[in-house]
């Protein structure tokens, strides 16, 4: 399925990057609801901490957390784990999946390195969505793929924000 806009949005590209950025994020956010339920059927102990709750515990400035996770996080990580992988991998002759899935890895990985297996596995499946939106959004440029990517991930990062925020377990 194709999402199509109205001519209106052709004139306005930045709307429709953010429009497409916040959807996309919305639907990242329920997959990770959807994955994190399943994790929770494995024993806790294999999981690891919370990396989310570790960064709550570590930083009580509610302004200075909301400015890291929602503002800073998506686009240090989004330069690094999806526009100079998948970059590169492009100028290398890969193709959109192995582009995609290297991307993920990293993302996973270095998530899995600050978090443990839980965060691990939920953020390869995020970075899965965001490497894909990446991908996708290429033809109209790394820049606009880039925003894009970014706009998801904050939306995903500002809702998982609150939920972490009035549910810290």
């Amino acid at each position: 399925m194709e999402l199509s806009f109205s001519p209106g949005w052709q004139q306005h590209p930045t709307a429709r990057y953010v429009l497409f950025g916040v959807l996309a994020g919305l639907a990242n956010l329920a997959l990770l609801f959807m994955i994190i339920s399943l994790l929770k059927l494995l024993p806790p102990e294999l999981m690891g901490q919370s990396a989310a709750k570790a960064v709550f515990d570590a930083n009580p400035n509610p302004f200075a957390l909301f400015f890291s996770i929602v503002i800073f996080a998506p686009l240090f990580e989004t330069l690094l784990a999806q526009l100079a992988p998948i970059e590169i991998a492009r100028k290398l002759g890969a193709r959109k999946v192995i582009c995609v899935i290297l991307s993920a890895f990293l993302f996973g990985l270095g998530h899995f390195l600050n978090g443990g297996l839980g965060h691990g596995l939920t953020t390869f499946c995020a970075g899965l969505v965001f490497a894909a939106l990446y991908v996708n959004m290429r033809d109209e440029g790394p820049a606009a793929s880039y925003w894009v990517t970014c706009i998801a991930h904050a939306t995903n990062n500002f809702c998982m924000f609150f939920v972490i925020l009035f549910f810290p377990d």
